[in-house]
């Protein structure tokens, strides 16, 4: 090719490529400097350039993960957490208001094992996908699918080219699309008393259940395992000891085997042909109602004989301990965790296996959740009732379900109950009582003590009873695990002498019933 051809088509490709540039110079311009001048013909163009340019100074904060929340009876919630949004979100602040982000991060309620937790579904979908976390035990869990939100709530803003905030910033909202709140039956003081009283006595592992009598619901459900601080402790089976014979009373009074003034001897040990059995001292001669007060094991092995094993199954079952004593929604009780009691393991109808029950050993198992409900049912007259957790699920404020209460039956005559009432209260009052050490404080309660052997000198502590004595408000059960026998005694009537002060604290006239 000729020179001066090529140096032609070299002019016109440099001509054409800056009048190109120039073109789009000439656009940017418009677009950027002079954006009500906009042509028609050139409005799509224009938005998509300064779109594109824009994103580039955008800020999104997701604000609501729309998760709904576990509330506390009186509406307060309890799970969640709000943050107050950070120096790093220049935009924060909406006309004075500050910006308050609400999460359920995995980390809410991780000190709290009956609320649970909130985490990562085990399946992962596709990436780009916006993912509800899951709750992975306790209340988050069994009510996942009313608390999970069906779409976040997210703030965006735009910045200039120093970074600062523009002022239309309220037009970048979205609002979430929530799931609704659970509101519980549990109170927050009682709940953060009993959860701090364990923590305080230094218990290690253990639980406390405080019922309302009138309801039977559940007022709070603190549980602390230093080991496995996920464990709902109050909901698990364990070996109950004397707190049992509360059952085995019950079977003997309405089956008229036992009258409140039989008269027992307490030697030391069991007089039964192949029972080895040592009571905890030597109680001599004794009525049945002193026998309960004292907890004597030599009279309630020889009562375990007189009723049987079938007299003993049956008030067990009638005083539901062989399910979990948890209130039901569609079928199932409200906590996943929760376990039920047992009675009998095994066959067999000798004398040593109904003495071992009789008192609470052997294959007898029961959670503090039924130990507290023992001692409603007292409270109750003899009515026995499954202890209710959940009242119903709520949204923007109104109630959208509520749920079912528990079951509720008469599991023991009523002349049993005041029975057994009069003698818990003796258990207290009486100076031979186990739980005498209560005594003398201004609300009247009503008492059984239980020390179940596990194995390796360590032993389980419990006390289960109701307050105040004569017109019941409260029932209560506390359970210290796994401890010698000395430090389970004390820090369960630390705990116990606790609750009973804050019976004073919430029922100002409680001294007067």
């Amino acid at each position: 090719m000729r020179p001066e051809v090529l140096r032609r088509r070299t002019l016109w490709v440099f001509t054409l490529t800056i009048a190109a540039f120039a073109v789009l110079l000439g656009r940017l311009f418009v677009v950027t400097a002079l954006p009500g001048e906009v042509p028609a013909k050139m409005a799509a163009w224009a938005a998509k350039t300064r779109t594109g340019g824009e994103l580039e100074h955008f800020h999104l904060v997701q604000t609501d993960d729309g998760r709904g929340r576990v509330l506390f009876r009186n509406g307060q919630p309890w799970s969640g957490t709000f943050q107050v949004a950070g120096k790093d979100w220049p935009s924060a602040s909406h006309g004075g208001q500050v910006l308050r982000v609400h999460r359920e991060d995995g980390q809410s309620g991780s000190s709290d094992p009956l609320l649970g937790r909130v985490g990562r579904p085990d399946v992962w979908p596709d990436p780009g996908r916006a993912v509800a976390e899951q709750g992975r035990y306790g209340l988050e869990a069994r009510f996942d699918q009313v608390l999970q939100g069906r779409r976040p709530a997210y703030v965006g803003w735009l910045t200039d080219i120093h970074g600062q905030p523009v002022d239309d910033t309220r037009r970048y909202h979205l609002d979430a699309v929530s799931g609704a709140n659970i509101r519980t039956t549990l109170d927050p003081a009682w709940q953060r008393l009993t959860k701090q009283v364990l923590q305080t006595t230094g218990v290690k592992h253990g639980a406390v259940v405080v019922l309302s009598v009138a309801h039977n619901d559940i007022l709070a459900m603190a549980n602390r395992d230093v080991q496995n601080p996920y464990a709902i402790t109050a909901v698990s089976a364990q070996v109950p000891g004397s707190v049992f014979k509360v059952v085995t009373a019950a079977a003997a009074l309405d089956s008229y085997r036992v009258r409140p003034h039989d008269v027992y001897y307490c030697p030391g040990e069991v007089d039964l042909p192949g029972v080895n059995m040592h009571c905890w001292r030597v109680h001599g001669r004794e009525t049945f109602q002193q026998a309960f007060a004292q907890s004597c094991d030599v009279a309630f092995a020889e009562v375990g004989h007189q009723v049987g094993r079938q007299g003993l199954s049956r008030m067990a079952q009638d005083m539901g301990l062989l399910t979990t004593g948890l209130q039901v929604v569609d079928g199932t009780a409200v906590l996943q965790e929760a376990q039920p009691g047992r009675v009998f393991l095994r066959p067999g109808w000798d004398d040593g296996l109904l003495a071992n029950t009789a008192i609470g050993q052997e294959d007898v198992r029961i959670s503090p959740l039924q130990g507290a409900n023992l001692a409603s049912a007292v409270a109750r007259g003899g009515v026995v009732a499954e202890a209710n957790l959940v009242m119903d699920a709520e949204r923007q404020g109104q109630v959208v379900r509520s749920y079912e209460r528990g079951r509720v039956h008469r599991a023991m005559s009523s002349f049993a109950a005041a029975e057994i009432g009069s003698m818990m209260h003796q258990a207290v009052v009486s100076s031979s009582g186990t739980a005498h050490a209560l005594s003398g404080l201004r609300v009247d309660a009503a008492v059984k003590t239980g020390t179940a052997e596990i194995g390796n000198g360590k032993v389980n502590g419990w006390m289960i009873g109701f307050a105040p004595y004569r017109h019941p408000q409260i029932a209560f059960c506390v359970f210290v695990g796994d401890e010698p026998s000395a430090t389970a005694h004390q820090q369960a009537t630390e705990v116990t002498r606790s609750i009973l002060e804050t019976v004073e604290h919430f029922q100002a006239d409680a001294a007067n019933f």
